[in-house]
């Protein structure tokens, strides 16, 4: 049975695991190759296959970046993640008491006692414990006298750079999905639940669904997007729309970050359904407008820039 977990690490039984540790957005091919080795080792032990991350961020809890981006929300992220075949999933907070651990401890108390690890999977670069002392040498050191075994992942590169989630959230913010896309071999989704919004996309003649982002997305702007409902009383299983991700500078003033989606030719009511966009292409970056006309005259223009490409686009899926 596939598990997710939420707080304070604790034993939480008495299962082995094989376990790796990552913040793993975007679930990039260098990410998936760790897992492939979790899911493929733990099922010819018989063991459990585990996640351990984190949150906050490390890096928001230390104040080195107060608003550590992301690629993808933590639904996406752990489907994806779940759907690797791994059994677990341990969100674990990140406090005073787990930053201020030694290196020796989280060997011995917080991975072999608590957790039961009899493999731990990294990658080369792996850093832990109280000022991150600790690197892959300690672990198969010290990790083995902890009756735990340690294999690190070499890197993996993509078009002669290492891949990483910092790199994959910078073709992110400049709108290349395709190459987003290639790194992960599968394009990119943001998922959640419609809710209600202002309605005034309604007077606008551009009805739209509302649904909630990380406010610390790394990505904003005006996107060409496919729509899937996952609600079982799904309004349609998949079509074109448009997609604004930003704070919408004309309306707004609170800096909330939203995700409003048009879906071309469809009108109806989605609200609590589930949906998933997949980012296919970005047209423009959000900007501010005077007033609501001058809004909906970009709109009307994004509609046909967005139309134009959707037509191309399966033209060349049709030949292909």
């Amino acid at each position: 049975m596939k598990q997710i977990r939420y707080g304070k690490i604790k034993k939480f039984d008495d299962k082995k695991r094989i376990l790796t540790i990552g913040n793993f957005d975007g679930v990039h091919l260098g990410h998936q190759t760790i897992l492939r080795h979790c899911v493929q080792n733990a099922r010819k032990l018989a063991l459990k296959s585990s996640v351990l991350t984190f949150y906050p961020h490390p890096k928001e809890f230390f104040n080195v970046q107060p608003n550590q981006e992301c690629v993808q929300t933590l639904r996406d992220k752990s489907r994806e993640i779940l759907s690797k075949g791994i059994d677990e999933i341990i969100f674990a907070r990140f406090d005073k008491r787990l930053a201020c651990t030694t290196s020796h401890d989280f060997i011995v108390n917080v991975l072999a006692t608590n957790l039961g690890v009899k493999e731990l999977v990294v990658g080369s670069d792996f850093r832990f414990g109280r000022n991150r002392t600790g690197d892959v040498s300690m672990l198969i050191d010290q990790g083995a006298k902890s009756g735990f075994s340690t294999t690190i992942i070499p890197e993996v590169s993509f078009k002669n750079m290492k891949m990483s989630s910092s790199s994959l959230r910078n073709m992110a913010k400049n709108g290349d999905f395709s190459s987003v896309e290639n790194m992960r071999r599968a394009t990119l989704k943001l998922t959640g639940h419609v809710c209600h919004g202002n309605k005034l996309g309604r007077t606008l003649n551009f009805p739209t669904a509302n649904i909630k982002v990380p406010k610390n997305l790394c990505f904003s702007g005006i996107f060409i997007v496919r729509v899937i409902d996952n609600s079982p009383d799904r309004a349609f299983d998949q079509k074109w729309g448009i997609a604004n991700i930003g704070t919408r500078p004309v309306l707004e003033t609170n800096n909330e970050k939203l995700l409003e989606v048009y879906v071309l030719d469809w009108s109806g009511d989605v609200y609590g359904h589930l949906l998933s966009l997949e980012m296919i292409k970005k047209i423009r970056e959000e900007k501010y407008f005077k007033n609501l006309e001058e809004l909906k005259l970009k709109m009307v223009e994004d509609e046909k820039i967005a139309r134009e490409y959707i037509s191309e686009y399966d033209e060349q899926k049709q030949k292909s």
